[in-house]
C-alpha cells in the first residue's frame, strides 16, 4: 500500500505548511512529495514566493484558493484567540462578583433588631477587606436562620452592613449559620449558643460532658482534676476530685467558682442531680456538694436549675448571673 500523499491533499495543506502550523510528521510527508512532484513544488514556490515567474490561468485560479484558504484559516485563529481571551474575561468577573462564599457567625460582629415578623440585621465584618452580601433566608417553627454571603470582589466601600427581611410568622430565634444570637428579646452569646447546642440528655455520656466542661474552660481555671460518676441509681451525681492544691486565700474564690460551674453542668444535664467537688486546702482534705435543688436556689428567681435550659434566652439569663462569679 503506498504512503504516497495525494496532491489535492498536499495543495490543501501548502498555506498551513508554509504559515508553519503543520505538525513535523505532516512537514516531512509535504517535504517529501515536493520532493517527487514538480508540479506541487512549483505550486509550493509561487505561494512562497521563491519564484517570480508567469503562470496559466488555472494555476492562478488555484493559487488564489489556497491563498484565500490561508487567510481563511489565519480569521479563524485569530477569531478563536479572539473568542477565548472574551471568555477567560467573563468567567474571571463571574468568579470575581457572582460567586459567593457563605460567612459565619464568627467573621462578623453582628445584632439581630426582631419587631414582631421583621428582623434587621447590622454589624460590620471583622476582616475589613470582606464585604457581606444577603444570602439565603428561611424561617421554620419561629427558628428564622441567615447565610451570609461574600464574593472575591465588590464595589462596596465599607465593611459594615444591614440587611432586613420580613416573614409571614412571629420570630422567636435568629441563627447565623448555626450559631443562635438572638432569642426572644435577649443577644446570645457565642458561648451561650454552644452549651445550649451540646446539651446532654444523660450524665453517662462523659464525651458529651467533656464538650460542656471545655466550652467552660473548667481546667484552666480550676486546674486538673479527675471524674467520677455515679449512675449505678437515681438520683445520678458526679464527683470532681481536684489535683491542685489550694492556698487558703484561694478557697473562697475557687469554691465561687465550683459552684458557679456547677450551676451551668446542672442546668445543661438533663438527669445530673449532684456535684461534688473534693480538694485540698493548704494540705486539708474538704469536699462540697452542689445539687439541683441547692443550685436552684443560688440563682434565685424562683425558677428550677433546669429550667434555665430550656432556651437559650433563659440560658443566657442563667449565665449572666454565674459568670459574674467566674
Amino acid at each position: 500500500m503506498s504512503n504516497k500523499l495525494p496532491c489535492e491533499i498536499v495543495r490543501d495543506m501548502l498555506p498551513m505548511y508554509i504559515d508553519e502550523l503543520t505538525s513535523p510528521v505532516t512537514n516531512e510527508a509535504v517535504r517529501k512529495h515536493l520532493n517527487d512532484c514538480e508540479e506541487c513544488r512549483r505550486t509550493w514556490q509561487r505561494m512562497a514566493g521563491e519564484e517570480d515567474i508567469s503562470f496559466t490561468d488555472a494555476e492562478r485560479q488555484e493559487i488564489d484558493f489556497l491563498k484565500k484558504t490561508k487567510r481563511k484559516n489565519k480569521i479563524i485563529i485569530i477569531t478563536s484567540f479572539m473568542a477565548a481571551i472574551l471568555m477567560m474575561i467573563l468567567v474571571s468577573c463571574f468568579v470575581l462578583f457572582g460567586v459567593t462564599y457563605e460567612v459565619g457567625a464568627d467573621a462578623v460582629s453582628c445584632k439581630a433588631n426582631v419587631n414582631n415578623n421583621v428582623l434587621i440585621l447590622s454589624g460590620y465584618a471583622l476582616d475589613e477587606d470582606v464585604r457581606i452580601k444577603a444570602g439565603s433566608c428561611k424561617q421554620e417553627d419561629g427558628i428564622v436562620t441567615v447565610q451570609l454571603k461574600t464574593s472575591l470582589f465588590s464595589f462596596k466601600k465599607s465593611a459594615d452592613f444591614t440587611l432586613e427581611y420580613a416573614f409571614m410568622d412571629t420570630i422567636d430565634e435568629v441563627r447565623i449559620g448555626e450559631r443562635i444570637i438572638w432569642s426572644r428579646g435577649m443577644d446570645i452569646s457565642a458561648l451561650t449558643s454552644s452549651l445550649y447546642q451540646e446539651k446532654n440528655p444523660y450524665v453517662g455520656d462523659m464525651p458529651a460532658n467533656q464538650k460542656l466542661m471545655q466550652l467552660l474552660n473548667m481546667q484552666t481555671v480550676l486546674g486538673p482534676f479527675t471524674n467520677e460518676l455515679h449512675t449505678a441509681q437515681e438520683p445520678y451525681g458526679w464527683t470532681m476530685t481536684m489535683l491542685m492544691d489550694y492556698s487558703g486565700e484561694q478557697q473562697t474564690q475557687m469554691e465561687r467558682k465550683m459552684r458557679s460551674y456547677a450551676c451551668v453542668l446542672l442546668a445543661t444535664i438533663d438527669n445530673l442531680s449532684s456535684i461534688t467537688y473534693q480538694y485540698t486546702v493548704d494540705g486539708k482534705e474538704t469536699s462540697m456538694m452542689i445539687t439541683d435543688m441547692y443550685a436552684s436556689g443560688i440563682v434565685g428567681k424562683g425558677i428550677s436549675i433546669k429550667e434555665y435550659a430550656e432556651s437559650p434566652d433563659m440560658l443566657q439569663r442563667l449565665l449572666t448571673i454565674v459568670l459574674e462569679a467566674l
